[in-house]
């Protein structure tokens, strides 16, 4: 397997959209570059042991506002906002032709900045994106207590793994992914260290999700880009904030002009759970019409897997679906 080099780091940078200062971790490589967006309560680094697995692409990884090193402005977070923030970072790098991974509240915002910015994205790849039913806008809200209860103050990454890794989801992560987790979802505050998604902002996203405004599905029409969209084989039900359940609406893909849907369980790290998938699995090729679409082949409505037993058949997976998305040698 080909890796980045271990001394190689992504490089901080900060990008300034309508006075709010937005940041992104950008890996060296050959463009087109792929762009990637975290889940709520995620952050940039979350990607990193997938990206060091596509060694000589150029990768951005972008951090929401509230989250990681983007500034934390009050409540509310709207969902607008955050895709509007997508668009204004594209615009002010210039990106043009990118391939898109998105995750959750990430692939909301990515396809909110390709309706913005249609020349942004050649491609892109949804993972449990939080799209939901039509019907389920301004309907009944989420129980999204949980996260306000939240241990805010540590006093390391060490005393967070150690907490999170007897628990779900995140006993089902790749100890790799749950220590980039910790380590750069912490922020120095004072004598301890503060998560770097604050619980109201994080608590603020899951309000705002359901609201009427974050319907985008008149954006989703709009995007012209091949969209290959992943789905947990859960469905969330309605008033339940349920995160091994998918958020994503059954008929998504087909909304899309050019959209192509998979059915798997979570991926490990950045699934909904981190769950594995129940069976190892093999991706085989359907007619592409375009680099970025693919489909599973399968038998039970999960992933299918592969010659011979993977230990990490979730990351398998998603690399098969990067490497068919960006062309590049995994």
């Amino acid at each position: 397997m080909n890796l980045r080099p271990a001394a190689e780091n992504p490089q901080l940078r900060i990008v300034n959209v309508d006075g709010l200062d937005l940041a992104l971790w950008e890996w060296p490589g050959a463009d087109p570059p792929l762009i990637f967006t975290h889940a709520t309560g995620f952050h940039g680094r979350l990607w990193d042991y997938i990206i060091r697995r596509l060694p000589g692409r150029h990768c951005l990884a972008v951090e929401t506002r509230g989250h990681g090193r983007s500034a934390r402005p009050d409540p509310p977070y709207r969902w607008r906002y955050l895709g509007h923030d997508l668009a204004g970072i594209q615009r002010s790098l210039g990106v043009r032709g990118a391939f898109g991974i998105g995750h959750s509240s990430g692939g909301h915002s990515m396809v909110q900045a390709a309706a913005l910015e249609p020349q942004a994205f050649a491609a892109m790849l949804l993972i449990d994106p939080t799209i939901f039913p039509v019907i389920r806008y301004g309907g009944a809200p989420l129980d999204f207590a949980f996260t306000l209860r939240r241990k805010n103050l540590w006093h390391s990454p060490e005393e967070m793994i150690e907490r999170f890794s007897k628990r779900p989801p995140f006993v089902t992560w790749l100890p790799e992914i749950l220590r980039d987790y910790c380590q750069f979802g912490l922020l120095p505050n004072g004598d301890h260290l503060e998560l770097a998604c604050p619980p109201a902002a994080e608590a603020s996203i899951y309000a705002e999700s359901i609201a009427p405004e974050s319907n985008i599905y008149a954006e989703v029409a709009q995007v012209t880009a091949p969209v290959t969209i992943l789905r947990a084989g859960i469905a969330r039900q309605p008033g339940q904030l349920d995160l091994a359940a998918s958020p994503t609406a059954a008929d998504l893909a087909a909304r899309f002009a050019r959209g192509r849907i998979g059915h798997g369980q979570a991926l490990p790290g950045f699934g909904r759970s981190g769950t594995r998938p129940t069976k190892p699995a093999r991706i085989r090729p359907a007619r592409a019409l375009h680099p970025g679409q693919c489909a599973i082949r399968n038998s039970n409505g999960g992933m299918r897997s592969g010659r011979g037993a993977d230990p990490r058949p979730g990351l398998r997976t998603a690399r098969a679906r990067l490497r068919r998305l960006a062309g590049a040698r995994l």
